[in-house]
């Protein structure tokens, strides 16, 4: 069996080990608790499978300059499917009283983009876009949606770290979201994640426990 494999399963079942009649909330409790409630530690049911909550944070939207804090957030949660090991990136947020949610379940490589004429780009050409410009992966179109300065914060600081957020979505509602870390001067200093648009209410929270965000 190969190293990471092994780690993987060590990893996961020293999370299951976590999971105790002390913190598993009763089924019939369960209806109480939404998205809104998962923290660092707990567990959750997605598309079927029970997932560990390994991490998470939020995203607080800043001006361009980083000087004023605006007012939308986004939190994030880094889960690992206990079944197969899988790294699942879970996101929601809530605007206009409306709680949206998506996954992330695959990173790529500039290598994997192109533009519409489906010519190679790179972090140069993000600078460039605007509304009208798009991105191909896969054979799909993702159209720019939105680009945006944050910071990051992990569950329980206070303090963040600067990124910039580059939104592009297809017509089916599937998302390319790149995040330029570090100033974006190399290639290695940017995410590019595929996501999914997922119902909140389908996610099942089993164990609410761990690290509470700071305000």
């Amino acid at each position: 069996m190969e190293f990471a494999y092994l780690k993987s399963v060590q990893a996961r079942l020293d999370a299951i080990r976590t999971l105790t009649r002390d913190n598993r909330i009763p089924p019939s409790r369960r209806f109480n608790y939404s998205i809104k409630d998962i923290a660092p530690g707990g567990f959750v049911r997605l598309d079927g499978d029970v997932c560990h909550v390994m991490a998470g944070g939020r995203y607080d939207e800043w001006d361009e300059k980083y000087r004023k804090k605006l007012g939308y957030t986004s939190h994030e949660y880094r889960l690992r499917n206990l079944r197969t090991g899988q790294i699942i990136l879970l996101e929601w947020d809530e605007e206009d009283q409306v709680v949206s949610a998506s996954v992330s379940t695959k990173k790529l490589k500039w290598a994997e983009l192109a533009d519409e004429a489906g010519e190679a780009i790179d972090e140069d050409d993000l600078e460039e876009m605007d509304s009208g410009d798009g991105i191909k992966y896969n054979g799909k179109d993702f159209w720019y949606d939105d680009d945006w300065a944050a910071k990051y914060v992990p569950a329980g600081k206070r303090n963040g770290e600067k990124a910039w957020i580059y939104e592009f979505e297809a017509k089916d509602g599937e998302m390319l979201t790149i995040e330029e870390w570090g100033g974006g001067e190399k290639a290695d200093d940017y995410e590019i994640w595929h996501c999914l648009s997922v119902d909140p209410d389908t996610i099942e929270v089993l164990a609410a426990s761990g690290a509470k965000e700071a305000s």
